[in-house]
């Protein structure tokens, strides 16, 4: 066997060797990058003026110079790899990783303090070894500012750590901003805020989801003015982007209010019924909706112990349901017989073009009693539009006629030109849904029918009247329930002649052989909207 040469004595150097130079860019919170990606090991605390580095023993295999107490080990092994003495410490740099990336969210470290009850018991105590006793507790590590200084004297009982941290710097002024992962920084207002006149800016880009730029931008411009920010936000429409230029700092509590903001919006299906109904003598009484699972209180408009709309008989109003091929006939009470109404009995007894408005809690007797209705003649369904919106967004749902006319206009020369214009008649619903935290929705409703006026002699160049009833109201439903509008009556008048052909046109002997007839018609339109919220 062949002897191997012992390894020559390694010999501890008699002083330790220099840490590896940092680079000279300074973090967004004025420290070096090392110092913003310390790894969340342990707890400590580094003092602005430096720490001195303990002795160092010889390793095994080669000499590794000291690291102040409470570095990383990351911060070892770098100094391991440090040039020798003599050697320009700015010949190595090193990178650090970025813990305000797009890659990477970091922890709020303030927001997630323990909401634990404890009990403190300071007298005379140094605010430095105050912080640091509870960021130990806390498992977050500490930079202290050089003008956080002066004693601590605090008796609490049964107090929320994150209460007793807070109470801590605001007695004596401090402030806490974060600079890393699990780093903060404590130092005066005043101090933080010098440094950030002068912190090192860039520019991000981000991209947003679920919401629109110029939506965002104004909530984030809100925020920048109200916490008198220095940086700058660009909405970008084209890739429905924010350009952010801030701080690191600032750059990641922007990242932090759009993961609260940018979010998956909820949507709700709007249906809407627009029904008709025939007011004949056979239906003067109109029908009554009275188990339509209405509650009373629970709608506009009412008037005493009944609704506005409610007739005012005390005859009952049958009506018949088809359910199957034995017909059943349903008697509803008349309202002065302890009936409850509804605010959408036929005819409406209001103010003449008012609205009504009343809510319908059972949507599958609403449909059985509007099936029945028709099935009778006494009530058209004219339209039956259902639309989707975002929550907060408005929908709109027209129902209108285009009605030509032409005006004349002469001009200085004498000349006449006609020109031809429109004007818009029908119904315009528009219905913007909310919804509540407890479920319900709250419906902002604006209900618009116009329609050609009687009065022909109104049209003023041509221009022919228009007649408009509008209302807008607010009312809070569950999910799934009907809101009914009504109210709105149309009187008509037709004249009618029946006669014998040649007979009846003789004079004064015809009117043997014809007859004339006057019919009135009062037709009431009514709009049921529902609102359901769709899954996400």
């Amino acid at each position: 066997a062949v002897e191997k040469p012992a390894a020559p004595a390694v010999k501890a150097p008699e002083k330790p060797l220099p840490l590896p130079a940092v680079e000279k860019e300074a973090s967004s919170s004025g420290y070096s990058k090392e110092v913003d990606a310390m790894a969340e090991d342990e707890p400590m605390a580094l003092k602005e003026s430096g720490v001195k580095p303990a002795a160092t023993k010889p390793a095994k295999s080669a000499p590794k110079p000291s690291v102040p107490a409470g570095f990383s080990s990351e911060l070892a092994d770098m100094a391991a790899d440090a040039p020798p003495e003599g050697e320009a410490e700015s010949s190595r740099s090193y990178s650090t990783p970025s813990f305000s990336g797009s890659s990477r969210t970091r922890r709020d470290i303030l927001a997630s303090l323990s909401n634990e009850f404890k009990s403190v018991d300071y007298e005379n105590v140094d605010v430095r070894d105050v912080i640091k006793h509870l960021a130990s507790e806390a498992k977050v590590n500490i930079i202290y500012g050089s003008d956080v200084s002066g004693p601590v004297t605090l008796h609490l009982t049964d107090v929320p750590f994150s209460e007793i941290f807070m109470t801590v710097l605001r007695i004596h002024g401090l402030v806490a901003d974060q600079v890393g992962e699990n780093i903060l920084r404590i130092v005066t207002p005043a101090t933080l805020k010098s440094e950030g006149s002068v912190a090192i800016t860039q520019t991000r880009v981000i991209k947003l989801k679920y919401t629109m730029a110029d939506d965002i931008k104004t909530a984030v411009d809100a925020v920048y003015k109200a916490e008198k920010r220095n940086g700058s936000i660009i909405g970008d429409k084209v890739t429905n982007s924010l350009i952010v230029t801030d701080t690191l700092d600032g750059i990641a509590s922007i990242e932090r209010l759009l993961a609260k903001l940018d979010v998956r919006p909820q949507q709700v299906m709007i249906e809407a019924k627009l029904i008709e109904v025939k007011l004949t003598n056979e239906v003067h009484f109109g029908i009554q909706w009275d188990y339509l699972g209405f509650q009373q209180g629970e709608a506009l408009g009412k008037q005493g112990n009944t609704l506005i709309g409610s007739p005012a008989t005390t005859e009952d109003s049958p009506i018949k349901l088809p359910f199957d091929s034995n017909t059943m006939e349903v008697t509803m009470p008349p309202v002065g017989a302890g009936g409850r109404g509804t605010g959408v009995s036929l005819p409406a007894k209001a103010i003449a073009g008012a609205f009504t408005f009343g809510r319908v809690t059972n949507n599958y007797w609403l449909s059985a009693t509007l099936t029945a209705a028709a099935s009778q003649g006494k009530v058209k369904v004219l339209s039956d539009p259902k639309i989707a919106t975002l929550n907060g967004k408005k929908a709109s749902i027209n129902i209108t006629t285009a009605i030509p006319y032409t005006t004349s206009n002469v001009a200085s020369t004498g000349v006449t030109s006609q020109q031809v214009g429109t004007t818009t008649t029908g119904i315009k619903l528009d219905v913007t849904p909310t919804i509540n935290a407890d479920g319900r929705i709250t419906l902002e409703v604006n209900p618009n029918i116009s329609q050609p006026s009687a009065n022909v002699t109104s049209a003023v160049a041509g221009v022919p009247a228009v007649d408009t009833r509008e209302a807008k109201t607010t009312v809070l439903v569950h999910d799934g329930e009907t809101i009914v509008i009504g109210g709105l009556i149309t009187d008509s008048v037709a004249n009618g002649v029946t006669k014998v052909p040649f007979f009846g046109d003789i004079p004064l002997i015809g009117w043997f052989f014809k007859k004339k007839s006057v019919e009135r018609t009062r037709v009431e339109l009514l709009i049921f909207v529902t609102t359901r919220v769709l899954p996400s």
